[in-house]
């Protein structure tokens, strides 16, 4: 499939007028400009640029984990002790993970929320967070320890998880994911077990 694709790459989406969209963040974006979740506002502010700008930055700032992360593809696959080691090491309480996560529990707005709105509504941040903060507890990063994530020492974090994924389509749609992929256990778990 991915060299029918515009940039040679997945995912895209194709529109019913035939218009393809590819690039994750973009159609993200599209998606959560069409949304709301909970009768507020749209998850992304088409009309706030200073509200959309708050919602991005976080999201980059999500982001400059993953390349922390990637990095430890490159270690050995047949050294399966090292490369564990690596990524634990990211969340060591002097690890970069760790102070990349710092950073974020101090930027979040709080009550559940990433970024405030006028409204209280959730947006498209919450969203990332949501599955980002997840994808790193749900085991498929081997080695990486699925207890980081504690409200001690994170607990906007924890908040915003928790608070996300009581929403009823998220939890039902995890609830049935994860009878096809245990990995989504966490995704689907009604509340954090905090440290």
């Amino acid at each position: 499939m991915k060299p029918t694709t515009k940039w040679g790459q997945l995912p895209f989406m194709k529109l019913q007028d035939g218009t393809e969209m590819t690039q994750t963040l973009p159609i993200v974006h599209f998606l959560a400009s069409k949304i709301a979740v909970g009768g507020g506002s749209k998850m992304y502010p088409g009309d706030d640029a200073m509200a959309a700008y708050k919602i991005d930055e976080m999201i980059a700032a999500f982001e400059d984990l993953r390349p922390k992360l990637a990095a430890t593809y490159i270690i050995n696959p047949k050294d399966k002790e090292e490369k564990e080691a690596a990524r634990a090491a990211l969340f060591e309480p002097d690890g970069a993970g760790t102070a990349i996560m710092l950073k974020l529990e101090a930027q979040c707005a709080g009550a559940g929320r990433v970024v405030a709105t006028a409204d209280g509504a959730f947006t498209v941040a919450d969203l990332w967070a949501f599955c980002f903060l997840n994808f790193l507890r749900c085991g498929f990063w081997v080695g990486l320890p699925n207890d980081y994530l504690n409200a001690a020492t994170y607990p906007k974090l924890v908040e915003i998880v928790d608070a996300f994924g009581s929403i009823p389509a998220v939890r039902a749609y995890y609830t049935e994911a994860v009878e096809k992929n245990k990995m989504y256990a966490v995704f689907a778990a009604t509340e954090l077990v905090s440290a």
